[in-house]
This record gives structure tokens, C-alpha cells and sequence, in this order.
């Protein structure tokens, strides 16, 4: 407990294909009001990553873990902590490592909002913000298409071939 807040401090082990360590961070984990249904926050406390936005950290020294949206969309059914260390932690602090060795992040996305247009370019597969805004509005109908019928996006291709997992993500 810290000012009668919990948090965790631990070690994150990096691991090769083989289960050997290549490198390890330690880490502070301290949950937000909002967990699980909101990412705790997390700090590497050793001083190894230059608390800095181009390297993932936020002014007080939080990681930068994914954007906003996907945030969101990640903990909308709650999320435990070991999946937030596996399938969240793990991945970030990997990337950290492949930028302190080769200078660059695999897959980054900028920060704040260009970052969750980032991410709904990717999913909706298009930077037509004009499609995206119309698809998005549809989808807060919460009037599913059928299967086999035409998507919703003017595309003319049938709706499961084209954004039903986007639509079932988003709804």
C-alpha cells in the first residue's frame, strides 16, 4: 500500500523461443479507479526507458500501452491482471527492448487522437473518415445486417465477408 492505494512491483521477464531470459524490467502495477474495466497504470521503476512520449511514457512516468480506443474495447468485459501482464505487458516491454536495440517500435501508432483514427483505419480498413463516421453511426443503431445481405458500408460485398467482426467489436 502506498497512501492507501495498493499496487505491485515485480519483475517482467522476456523471454526467447526457447524460454530463456533475454532481458527483464521492473515494473510497478498500481490499478486506477476504473479497473479492470480500464488498464492499471504502470511504471518502470529502474530509470531504463526515458520518461518520454516518443518512448511510450507520459509525463509522470506511466507506459503508453495501446490508444484509447482500444483501451476501451480491450477491457469492456473486464480484464484480469494476468492477462493485462501477458497479453498487454509482456508485448509492450518486448517492444521496448526491440527499440533500445534497432532504434525503432514495431507497429506504433502516434499518440493521442491520430492514434485512435490509427486504429479505426485498421479495423474498418479504410481512411475514408467520411465511411468510418457513417459506419459508426450505423453500428450505434445496434441494427445488425443479415449475414448474407450487403454491408453497411457501400461497399456491395456481403456484410460477413466485409465488417461483421468489426461491427460485433464495436456494438
Amino acid at each position: 500500500m502506498e497512501n492507501g492505494h495498493p499496487y505491485v512491483i515485480s519483475s517482467i521477464e522476456l523471454r526467447d523461443e526457447n524460454g530463456d531470459i533475454i532481458d527483464l524490467y521492473r515494473i510497478k502495477i498500481v490499478p486506477t479507479k476504473d479497473y479492470p474495466y480500464r488498464f492499471p497504470l504502470v511504471y518502470e521503476i529502474e530509470g531504463r526507458i526515458p520518461i518520454n512520449i516518443d518512448w511510450h511514457l507520459f509525463p509522470d512516468g506511466h507506459c503508453c500501452i495501446k490508444a484509447q480506443t482500444e483501451e476501451i474495447l480491450i477491457c469492456s468485459n473486464a480484464i484480469t491482471l494476468i492477462d493485462f501482464i501477458n497479453i498487454e505487458i509482456i508485448p509492450y516491454f518486448f517492444n521496448q527492448k526491440h527499440r533500445e536495440l534497432y532504434g525503432y517500435f514495431i507497429d506504433e501508432r502516434p499518440h493521442g487522437q491520430k492514434g485512435n483514427l490509427e486504429f479505426l483505419y485498421e479495423i474498418f480498413k479504410t481512411r475514408n473518415k467520411l465511411i468510418i463516421e457513417k459506419c459508426l453511426v450505423y453500428i450505434a443503431k445496434k441494427e445488425e445486417p443479415n449475414r448474407v445481405g450487403v454491408c453497411f458500408c457501400g461497399s456491395g460485398k456481403k456484410y460477413r465477408k466485409c465488417h461483421r467482426d468489426t461491427y460485433k467489436l464495436l456494438s
